[in-house]
């Protein structure tokens, strides 16, 4: 330990000695480990993060596709999430949303955003627990019923300076006042990955908040056929989308025998819940891995070269050092010693690397996250820089590159 100790005083010394050259060093590194875990960062976010409740692979989401065209979807009407809400052979819970946009009284002026239009079970059926106040109660779902309250998101709260007596209070949406019910926890954004509603609204209001983007097509959330709606179910435990595949087609047979207009030529179906979409067909999301695994090689590849450039600018510096080995050998000095001296700079560069390339990951991801944010019209929840495995992709970094370019230096001087 002692000797450890004099080592890593000496490293420190030397590289105090050689500011120009160890700042170099550091930025290089810093650089390649910035960028690496930034990318992980978002990308872990998107693509392999848990979802913010409780056992997310038991929840999927339900589409209306036609059995005369398998390529045609349509949403769901209210008084069909109704009827489907009420088969719990394969499903403990079945919800009801849509996105919105609306506008929002800030001060004197408004801004625009999104706002999600749930059912009253919405956050009950995601297993999310609010972090104050009260979820939407059955009869603020009933269509017509217009009562004007809404749970604000934690982006919502955060833009408020986290005013403890949001709760109750009264904002201007769509320059109506609607009263704060509730606050949803942080990361929740709702059925989707990073972007989410920054408020939610139930259902009795949809008629007065839906925008008008199909007026031509668009009924009343009250009649069977307005197709107004996603539904999202979760299975009862143990139970597989697969195996709730025929009862969705007995369910679907039966809606058509009793609606043979509105619901003709219609069958149900059960697939994964998109991360980051919300549509009425089906979108497969296998290329999200796929990409997500391109952009981590990708970063990995810049880490590679920065390695090599910083192993290069050390082989480089060592010609200067010759005399010096040869002198510690020549008075004595074990190979391994001076190996070990040379492996704890490397160290001590690394570290400072880390830090270095920690710091500028957590700004450079913020900047990813905002870049992006100005081309999604969705408020963007995102948390990733401060994950424990970004702390652990770091360190990481640090050890492979370490190992990379203060090794081979050391056993070429030595």
């Amino acid at each position: 330990m002692h000797s450890l100790l004099q080592d890593l005083r000496f490293s420190l010394r030397l590289l105090a000695r050689t500011p120009g050259f160890t700042a170099a060093a550091v930025a290089v590194l810093a650089l390649g480990i910035g960028a690496n875990t930034a990318i992980f960062s978002v990308v872990h976010e998107l693509v392999w993060s848990p979802r913010p409740y409780a056992q997310p692979d038991q929840v999927v989401q339900l589409y209306s596709q036609d059995t005369k065209n398998p390529k045609k979807f349509r949403q769901f009407s209210y008084p069909t999430y109704r009827d489907i809400a009420a088969d719990t052979s394969v499903f403990s819970g079945v919800l009801a949303h849509n996105l919105t946009m609306v506008g929002i009284g800030d001060g004197e002026t408004s801004r625009r955003t999104f706002g999600g239009i749930v059912s009253a079970n919405y956050f009950s059926v995601l297993g999310v627990r609010l972090v104050q106040g009260r979820t939407f109660l059955p009869e603020e779902e009933k269509p017509d019923a217009s009562t004007p309250v809404a749970i604000a998101s934690y982006i919502y709260w955060k833009r408020t300076g986290f005013d403890p007596a949001l709760v109750g209070k009264t904002v201007r949406i769509n320059e109506r006042p609607f009263t704060i019910v509730g606050i949803a926890p942080e990361g929740f954004t709702g059925t989707m990955m990073l972007f989410g509603p920054e408020l939610f609204f139930p259902l009795g209001v949809y008629d007065l908040l839906a925008n008008d983007f199909e007026a031509s097509t668009r009924h009343s959330l009250s009649a069977r056929e307005g197709y107004n709606l996603f539904v999202v179910g979760r299975l009862k435990p143990g139970v597989k989308a697969a195996a709730a595949e025929p009862v969705l087609r007995t369910l679907a047979a039966n809606l058509e025998k009793a609606y043979p207009v509105e619901q003709k030529d219609q069958t149900l179906i059960a697939r994964p819940l998109p991360r980051l979409s919300t549509s009425d067909a089906p979108n497969g999301e296998d290329d999200l891995s796929t990409l997500g695994s391109l952009l981590i090689g990708m970063a990995a590849i810049v880490l590679l070269i920065a390695s090599l450039n910083l192993a290069n600018m050390l082989l480089a510096r060592g010609s200067a050092r010759r005399k010096e080995i040869a002198v510690r050998l020549a008075i004595g000095g074990g190979r391994a010693r001076i190996v070990r001296q040379l492996l704890t700079e490397g160290f001590v560069r690394a570290l400072a690397g880390g830090a270095a390339g920690l710091l500028l990951a957590v700004w450079s991801a913020g900047l990813l996250v905002s870049s992006l944010g100005a081309l999604v019209p969705l408020p963007i929840d995102f948390h990733g820089a401060a994950n424990p495995a970004i702390f652990a992709a770091t360190l990481g970094f640090c050890a492979f590159s370490t190992l990379f370019f203060a090794l081979g230096p050391a056993l070429k001087l030595t």
